[in-house]
């Protein structure tokens, strides 16, 4: 079981993470904008929560098992009045099924999610049952074929891209995915793929890319291009994005 505590304490505190949800967001965005959702379900919000970036909607249910990251959501909700748009249901997704089963989402986000849980198939089942034949179900992890894996696997530091990294022991990560085994996942889990990418090539760890930061030898204009260097390197983005709809066979 995780340790949720220990989990919230350690994600709070990871270096250059903001910028990873910052590009993390922004594929997301443009998921919002090409299928424009009215009732959003979103698994795991942390601590940014994914309203800022849903420019317009009817509905966002949040369900979120960690206190730490229900409490600072539900104090930016009353800050930007949202609480008419916005439900928060502080449990795991698998006690939340009943509670919010009433919805019709158009969208459901697993945000950084499967790679963390101990039973990811599962839990596309549990979210299998709560969405339409419509809905689309966004789920984005962390790339086993990332570059930065890539190039610590060709210098000697790790025997396998699937190796788990420092950050992923940290926060208690169960899982390291390609396209491949990412795709084989949601398609046992009763999914069809309709879309798939990578997104934001990231050429060193986390922390090697704060260093370069804090430094000024990297800028956001370099991790603008950076994000867009997917055009030329499809499959080496530091996460992996799939959308899906629930299968009816």
């Amino acid at each position: 079981m995780r340790d949720l505590k220990d989990y919230q304490e350690k994600y709070a505190s990871l270096a250059f993470e903001d910028y990873q949800v910052h590009y993390r967001k922004k594929c997301m965005k443009a998921c919002f904008d090409q299928y424009k959702p009215r009732v959003v379900l979103e698994i795991g919000c942390g601590l940014e929560p994914i309203y800022d970036v849903l420019t317009s909607f009817d509905k966002l249910v949040i369900v979120e098992p960690a206190q730490m990251f229900v409490d600072h959501a539900l104090a930016d909700i009353r800050k930007k009045g949202l609480e008419d748009r916005v439900d928060v249901f502080p449990l795991l997704m698998e006690d939340a099924k009943t509670k919010i089963a009433g919805y019709n989402f158009d969208m459901v986000l697993m945000s950084g999610l499967l790679n963390e849980v101990p039973d990811p198939k599962g839990m596309l089942e549990v979210v299998r049952d709560v969405v339409g034949k419509d809905t689309i179900v966004h789920v984005n992890v962390a790339n086993a074929n990332s570059f930065h894996r890539l190039l610590a696997l060709e210098m000697g530091l790790i025997n396998s891209t699937f190796e788990k990294s420092q950050q992923q022991l940290l926060l208690q990560g169960n899982t390291v995915y390609d396209k491949h085994t990412l795709a084989k996942l949601v398609t046992d889990a009763g999914f069809d793929i309709v879309e798939a990418g990578s997104y934001f090539v990231k050429p060193f760890t986390h922390k090697q890319m704060k260093q370069l930061m804090d430094t000024g030898i990297a800028d956001e204009r370099m991790l603008d291009g950076l994000y867009a260097m997917t055009k030329y390197m499809p499959d080496m983005g530091s996460e992996i994005f799939v959308n899906l709809k629930r299968n009816n066979r």
